[in-house]
């Protein structure tokens, strides 16, 4: 097969190119359609033995003096620093755009750049005049035919862009995972940021202003989607689940959102308390729970169906339990912040191993975990699945007395006895108390 790409790297960091070396070793391009040419740039003995080891063990790298001028033996170049990291498809992407489209040149996406987003509304082709403005720098640019000369990577890149008649851009996936070093030690890492929900759209506040949009990336694909900030100030970003990507609803799944604060510093949002979950009509007729916490200081949204609500949402003491003809009724009110569906959402309630039937629905300004109950005296744990989400256990203990009558407690510590769930208090003999140590629910994992 002839070489359809290669990847020009020039490489004074050994430990930095194997780390972009590892993403190419997973491409989804069949690993001999692409060549790395790794130029050697001053390197010691030592670090150019390294190298050289590296490039010994993968037919496809090869070791090079000095960069290749003009034209290569491969379809197309792809100029890369080796601090820069690779999406998986990355060079299954930017090849198919160029044959697709017969540009020159192909732009793609990267997470960490801080151009115009408008560049990347949709996969698209346009003059190569329509980006004279646009810092390409830091974006992946594929170029066939010859290459331009240039002092580094970003003159490269710029003066491919501004050569091409034609430049295809890829907006549908990101393929840069890593522009270059972009670690920020500036204090506005450390910016504060109020997060709530707003008639279905979860609202991003800064009182100092400054933010110019909001990032939200895929924690497992890779997409991502800017969404402007709603005043001049850039006080205020409205993330609207149902028209977050480019009019669509934001796909089922995790979400990261990073804001973008003026003076080019990305930082992830710092609510001083993790915004409550919402059940909101994401996709229309279709309930969907949406989840929202922290992961290391940054915002995250996971959005579908399936997700699990927060323990914290479990409060026993306001659960309410109703005797009737038709049996025992638990309404569990939960504080959610939204229900913008009139559609409910399937559940389930597992008292000990027995499991039954139970939905979340909105009714009379509350939304609630409604589930029929019955069982034998006992002092059993709870656990709660939403959707299609597996089962998590919640903080709270259901207790059974001899007559049948039913209460909602907090689970007791491990080694202690619940006082509603004594021994003594049960004549029947019931002695098992449930024990163990509440652990709590998170987002796409525990709760």
């Amino acid at each position: 097969m002839d070489t359809a790409v290669d990847v020009l790297v020039t490489v004074q960091d050994v430990k930095e190119f194997r780390g972009l070396l590892a993403t190419l070793d997973v491409q989804t391009l069949p690993a001999d359609a692409y060549r790395v040419v790794a130029v050697a740039d001053g390197l010691d003995a030592g670090s150019r033995d390294l190298l050289d080891r590296l490039a010994g063990h993968r037919p496809n790298v090869v070791v090079a003096d000095t960069a290749p001028q003009g034209a290569t033996q491969a379809t197309a170049t792809l100029p890369l620093r080796e601090s820069e990291r690779l999406a998986a498809d990355a060079l299954e992407l930017l090849l198919a755009a160029a044959r697709d489209t017969g540009a020159g040149v192909v732009v793609g996406k990267a997470v960490a750049t801080t151009t115009a987003w408008d560049l990347f509304a949709a996969d698209h082709v346009a003059p190569g005049a329509e980006l004279a403005d646009v810092d390409v720098s830091g974006l992946p640019v594929l170029v066939t035919g010859d290459l331009p000369a240039g002092a580094g990577v970003a003159d490269v890149r710029r003066a491919a862009v501004d050569a091409a008649s034609q430049v295809a851009v890829v907006a549908s996936s990101v393929v840069l995972l890593a522009a270059g070093r972009t670690g920020h030690t500036d204090a506005t890492e450390h910016r504060v940021v109020d997060v709530e929900w707003r008639d279905g759209v979860l609202e991003l506040r800064s009182a100092e202003g400054g933010i110019v949009r909001a990032l939200v990336g895929s924690l497992t694909g890779g997409h991502q989607w800017p969404v402007p900030a709603a005043d001049e100030s850039g006080t205020l970003v409205r993330i609207d689940l149902r028209t977050a990507a480019l009019g669509r609803p934001l796909p089922t799944g995790g979400w990261l959102v990073d804001l973008q604060l003026a003076g080019d510093h990305t930082v992830g949002a710092l609510p001083r308390s993790a915004p409550r979950s919402a059940l909101l009509e994401v996709t229309p007729g279709t309930a969907s729970l949406v989840v929202v916490a922290k992961r290391r200081g940054q915002l995250v949204i996971d959005v579908g169906a399936g997700r699990w609500l927060p323990s914290r949402l479990f409060q026993p003491a306001a659960a309410r339990i109703t005797e009737s003809a038709r049996g025992t009724l638990l309404e569990w009110p939960l504080p959610v912040d939204d229900f913008t569906t009139g559609a409910s959402v399937k559940a389930g309630l597992r008292i000990g191993s027995l499991p039954f039937i139970a939905e979340v629905v909105s009714t009379d300004g509350e939304v609630l975990l409604r589930s029929w109950l019955s069982g034998l005296p006992a002092v059993r744990r709870l656990a709660v699945r939403v959707g299609g989400s597996a089962w998590r256990t919640v903080p709270a203990e259901l207790v059974i007395d001899n007559v049948g009558g039913m209460t909602i407690q907090a689970r007791s510590r491990a080694g202690a006895e619940a006082p509603a769930a004594k021994a003594a208090d049960h004549p029947s003999g019931v002695s098992r108390v449930a024990r163990g140590v509440g652990r709590r629910l998170r987002p796409g994992r525990s709760s």
